[in-house]
């Protein structure tokens, strides 16, 4: 009697197959999906963090300009640090300009240069925004500030480009509770508030650039060193000795 020995190959079916596939498309699929929103999610968050981030970082470095300014002397007696704030409009954008000037006198009594700092914002075509420059010169040619922010190419310039993308830059002088948008003395102001966005603004039908006011960043840099603390003396009465 002969045994006819049956060989069974195993193996998956064309339909079996298909299922996997569409089964595997779809995971991947979807695992694509929660990776490019969870993506969108990191960059949208980035974003904003910049956009909080880099307006505090140019106002702590022009608060410290500001510092230096009126460290060790008073707002009623500064004879050698004048202050100039112009603001004005550039092709639409708000800007402004600071300017803190030092000067020292010789042995003639004659006034000299010792430090001449800038701040300013110019329209730049290329940035299809404002730039906003610092400038450092004067005797006092040591610039801690900026200077290990220089490039090669920058070496020669007294203008650094800092940032660019600004779309609002307004530097105020706080008098008696009073803000001044242009002022020029020796005599400095109580404060200095210095504001700035980088937040895209709108183009208005009058030619003007728009920024929403909650989308500005402000800070308050404070002058007045001296100011005068009223107090009084109070007379201690016999319980209060025992």
């Amino acid at each position: 009697m002969i045994f006819l020995k049956r060989e069974f190959k195993f193996g998956f079916s064309l339909a079996e197959m298909v299922a996997t596939l569409t089964i595997g498309s779809m995971v991947l699929v979807a695992v694509l999906s929660l990776y490019n929103r969870t993506n969108r999610s990191i960059i949208k968050v980035s974003k904003r963090l910049d956009e909080f981030e880099k307006p505090r970082e140019v106002l702590q470095l022009i608060a410290e300009d500001l510092d230096k300014s009126a460290a060790g002397i008073s707002r009623m007696a500064a004879p050698d640090t004048t202050l100039t704030i112009v603001n004005k409009s550039m092709d639409g954008y708000h800007s402004a300009r600071l300017k803190i000037l030092k000067s020292i006198r010789g042995d003639n009594s004659k006034e000299q240069n010792f430090e001449t700092i800038i701040w300013q914002a110019d329209f730049s075509i290329d940035a299809n925004g404002l730039v906003l420059y610092r400038s450092h010169t004067g005797l006092n040619v040591e610039d801690k500030l900026l200077d290990k922010r220089r490039k090669d190419w920058e070496e020669n310039y007294s203008f650094i480009p800092v940032c660019q993308g600004v779309t609002f830059f307004s530097v105020e002088a706080i008098i008696a509770e009073r803000k001044e948008s242009n002022w020029k003395a020796k005599k400095l102001p109580r404060s200095v508030v210095v504001t700035i966005s980088f937040t895209p603004a709108s183009r208005m039908p009058d030619g003007s650039v728009a920024v929403a006011e909650e989308a500005k960043i402000s800070r308050v840099v404070s002058l007045d060193r001296t100011r005068e603390i009223p107090f009084q003396f109070i007379e201690k009465t016999e319980d209060d000795k025992q």
